[in-house]
């Protein structure tokens, strides 16, 4: 039953991790693994790793004997990874089976799917507020400043203007592309392992970067990831990518795996920042992230003033597609249009609330 339950605490900050607004920090905090999780990125490091493959070398030497099994597993459980490993699988399993659901509810259903996020957090605020040790009127300062970090990186990024951009950029591929290369390029994606030459290496060493960025930003309560990539123009990029993996195609492979080794590089040398704040400054850094995760509501208020991209390009697999009166929801907060409207997405945020209700009550995993 516990296994089930770190399962899908996993699959929860694997799903946060796929809406811009909703960072998988917040999850992790508002669940109670917020600390225990730092903790584990922060003990990893060259000596823990050649400690593990060590015993794993003994163990393969010794043909797999009982004392060698028992020191490892003993190993493993000290230093928490048979709960991190749950957590990770329930994350990747949300992360590779609902980027594609997750890519149309955002498309096709915006106020409904940040209706339901923006319950999930609403309810939860309280949960790290009970963290702290000691109340006082000066941890009011470290809340505000958070609430308006997150407000602030909402407001500089808008999603309308960073569309039209890569639109833009890719209306001149698109025009400069003759049907029969475009014929030769869909040919090639369809075939399992090909490469077809989609990303350039500027590319992979951009995406290296938005992984360490992206990561960095994760692991703080209230600032999504998954932000920090609209900002840098690659959120769909990337969603489309983990959507197109199960095609095989090498460059969304290589691509991803740029990605991947930017974020392990950032979780590692991120989480001893926050675990040296949280030890020497524990009800101020709490604070902090309670004023974070605050701010994050305004960033998922379902209501967005909508915009119309003409003619927007996007890259479907290695083509290149063009989309008539494309709707792009800016960062601008607005009042619903009508009642039946507001009524609904109000169902769906207690919806939301009532879903966090079970893992709140339970406690920390």
């Amino acid at each position: 039953m516990q296994t089930l339950k770190n399962f899908s605490i996993g699959f929860l900050i694997g799903l946060a991790n796929l809406i811009p607004g909703v960072s998988g920090g917040t999850f992790a905090l508002i669940l109670g693994v917020y600390e225990r999780l730092i903790h584990f990125l922060n003990q990893l490091g060259p000596k823990s790793v050649r400690t593990l493959l060590s015993l794993i070398s003994q163990l393969f030497r010794s043909g797999f004997t009982r004392d060698n099994r028992t020191r490892l597993w003993r190993y493993l459980q000290e230093n928490d990874y048979p709960f991190m490993s749950i957590l990770a699988l329930g994350a990747l399993v949300c992360i590779f089976s609902m980027s594609a659901l997750m890519k149309h509810l955002l498309l096709h259903h915006f106020v409904y799917t940040y209706a339901y996020f923006f319950g999930l957090i609403i309810v939860s605020i309280l949960v790290p507020w009970k963290m702290i040790k000691r109340r006082h009127i000066a941890l009011i300062l470290p809340a505000l400043i958070g609430i308006i970090l997150t407000v602030s990186i909402t407001a500089t990024v808008d999603p309308y203007q960073k569309a039209l951009h890569k639109s833009e950029l890719l209306q001149t591929e698109f025009i400069g592309d003759s049907t029969q290369s475009g014929q030769s390029l869909q040919q090639a994606a369809t075939a399992p392992l090909s490469y077809v030459g989609k990303y350039s290496s500027g590319e992979f060493a951009f995406i290296f970067i938005c992984g360490v960025l992206a990561i960095s930003a994760m692991v703080l309560p209230g600032v999504s990831g998954s932000l920090v990539l609209i900002l840098l123009g690659q959120y769909f990029t990337v969603i489309s990518a983990i959507a197109g993996i199960s095609s095989l195609l090498l460059d969304d492979i290589s691509f991803l795996a740029a990605m991947a080794l930017g974020i392990v590089v950032g979780l590692l040398s991120f989480a001893r920042v926050i675990e040296y704040a949280l030890t020497r400054f524990h009800d101020l850094t709490v604070s902090f992230l309670i004023g974070l995760i605050g701010g994050s509501l305004y960033t998922l208020w379902p209501f967005k003033r909508a915009e119309i991209i003409a003619e927007y390009y996007v890259k479907n697999g290695s083509m290149i597609e063009k989309i008539d009166n494309f709707q792009v929801y800016s960062n601008i907060n607005i009042l619903p249009d009508d009642l039946k409207t507001a009524m609904v997405a109000l169902a769906i945020v207690i919806a939301g609330m009532a879903t966090m209700i079970p893992f709140i009550r339970g406690g920390k995993a």
